[in-house]
């Protein structure tokens, strides 16, 4: 399907660029844990041109979070 191109910015971890899919609404993406075991998976839906939300699971610690995201114009 089409790639997705995301920019997470963490306190812990800094800003990192990820590659994902997309299928209709629906978007997947994951984070390598680098210094930790930890893989973040992320799973959501695009709400509107600027916003997405869903849900995070962190593999290799149980648990997971909701999250949202917010488009930002790069200057």
């Amino acid at each position: 399907g089409p790639r997705l191109r995301v920019h997470l910015e963490s306190g812990r971890m800094g800003v990192r660029a990820l590659k994902g899919t997309i299928a209709g609404d629906s978007i997947s993406f994951a984070l390598e844990g680098g210094d930790s075991p930890v893989t973040l998976v992320f799973r959501g839906a695009i709400r509107s041109a600027t916003e997405l939300t869903g849900v995070v699971e962190f593999v290799g610690m149980g648990g997971g979070a909701t999250f949202t995201g917010t488009r930002r114009r790069v200057p």
